[in-house]
């Protein structure tokens, strides 16, 4: 397990690519399942504060299924849909890394809202910069060209599961 660890980390500081991720899909499976669980945590530490656990868990399953089938479609239109496994890893795995971080703001200050802004707009820039870099390997496109499908899925995404919601 710590080698997987070890792997996302490099992933996230863009010293590696998705190519050295497992092409399964219960390796996949298994990254949605320890997201999803981070997700509740992270539901949890804001459920009587800001939201509820059902329009959490909502938004994050839309948003997560929408930023998939786009990833999808992305790898489609170049011909590499047997990238698909390595890449949805490499996308899961940096969410986790991400989630982590957000969890850990969010233990010490009680709300994102009262979090030092500017480390959440680090934290956000860099996760579109690791997306970007992951594309930019699986696709086989310029860098600029990856941090232009990533923010574009990444919208996209996020406005999916917000529209879920109701929000």
């Amino acid at each position: 397990m710590l080698p997987f660890v070890q792997l996302f980390w490099n992933i996230c500081l863009m010293r590696e690519s998705p190519a050295r991720l497992p092409s399964s899909p219960a390796f996949v499976l298994l990254l949605l399942i320890v997201r999803f669980a981070l997700v509740l945590i992270i539901a949890n530490l804001l459920a009587f504060s800001e939201r509820s656990y059902l329009s959490i868990l909502t938004e994050d399953l839309v948003s997560t299924v929408v930023a998939m089938l786009l990833i999808w479609m992305a790898l489609a239109a170049r011909s590499l849909g047997a990238r698909l496994l390595q890449t949805l890893g490499a996308y899961i795995g940096m969410e986790i890394v991400i989630y982590l971080l957000l969890g850990a703001i969010l233990a010490f200050t009680g709300s994102l809202n009262d979090a030092p802004q500017l480390l959440v707009m680090l934290i956000t820039i860099w996760q579109i910069a690791i997306f970007a870099a992951i594309l930019h390997h699986a696709m086989n496109v310029p860098l600029g060209l990856g941090f232009a499908v990533s923010i574009g899925i990444l919208t996209m995404s996020v406005i999916a599961g917000r529209v879920a919601v109701g929000a």
